[in-house]
């Protein structure tokens, strides 16, 4: 009797209590709450890891960079308007930092990809980096060629061997399904490197240009554009005393930039520290 009437209320209680579980939404709101909770933490730690990358990549590639498409730039303007070589000179002028670049960075890829060590590279590359960075402010009106050319070469050599180790270092330190994005990654933000650099410089070259000639009396809207102004100041004697001046402000002009450039330079010395050999074997 007793087993009949537990059977009984199981039987009752059963289906009421499915019924009110099917009617009362509670749980399934409580589910897709839960779910979109989820999506959108999700979300925000993603958006964390992308700032965080982007940030790390900025700081150890972008600062790299930054200095040698600027150097690239104005090395040129320095040698058409102290030195007075004609653009194709300037050009040729380049060719120590492109000869030493290209050898050190195929001996230091070589190296780094024998013996499986990339830091060495980056510590001797921005020693090597900060000192001739250094060297630049040796350059003014009365500099020889062979001292432009060694400083050149020695520049050349130092983001020689900074462009082997950091494209290394940045896939190292991806994960292996990740190593894809994180070269494409490091070409984007040395394409972002020389789309800033040129800038900046222009700003520190111009603004310190029209400082270093406030003295002299010259025509409205001169001052504004240095970069025009070097075809006409190669049309002035180089014994007259405007030309000695204004020979002197693009070369103080330069020098301002080598400084921003030193202070880049440290920067990116300072952050050694952070790259860390990683093996995925």
């Amino acid at each position: 009797m007793a087993h009949d009437e537990a059977r009984t209320m199981n039987t009752a209680v059963r289906p009421h209590f499915s019924e009110k579980t099917d009617r009362n939404p509670v749980g399934a709101n409580t589910q897709a709450d839960m779910w979109k909770l989820g999506q959108r933490q999700s979300l925000i730690i993603v958006c964390c890891c992308i700032i965080a990358i982007v940030v790390a990549l900025d700081a150890t590639i972008l600062v790299p960079l930054l200095p040698l498409f600027c150097e690239l730039y104005y090395i040129p303007i320095y040698l058409e308007s102290v030195k007075g070589l004609s653009p194709t000179l300037a050009g040729v002028g380049l060719m120590p930092i492109s000869a030493v670049v290209l050898p050190t960075s195929a001996v230091a890829g070589f190296i780094i990809s024998k013996y499986g060590r990339f830091r060495w590279a980056i510590w001797s590359g921005w020693a090597t980096t900060i000192i001739a960075t250094t060297l630049l402010l040796l350059l003014n009106t009365s500099t020889r060629t062979y001292a432009w050319v060694l400083i050149f070469a020695t520049v050349g050599f130092g983001h020689g061997l900074n462009f082997s180790a950091l494209s290394i270092c940045v896939q190292a330190f991806a994960d292996p399904p990740d190593v894809g994005y994180a070269a494409g990654l490091y070409t984007f933000m040395r394409t972002f490197g020389m789309c800033i650099g040129v800038p900046i410089g222009g700003t520190v070259f111009q603004n310190r240009f029209t400082y270093h000639i406030r003295g002299l009396d010259l025509p409205d809207g001169v001052s504004t554009n240095a970069e025009v102004l070097i075809s006409t100041l190669k049309t002035i004697p180089k014994s007259s005393g405007l030309r000695q001046s204004l020979d002197l402000a693009y070369a103080q002009s330069f020098q301002d930039i080598v400084k921003v450039l030193i202070g880049v330079a440290v920067l990116g010395g300072a952050e050694l520290p952070v790259f860390e050999e990683r093996n995925h074997g």
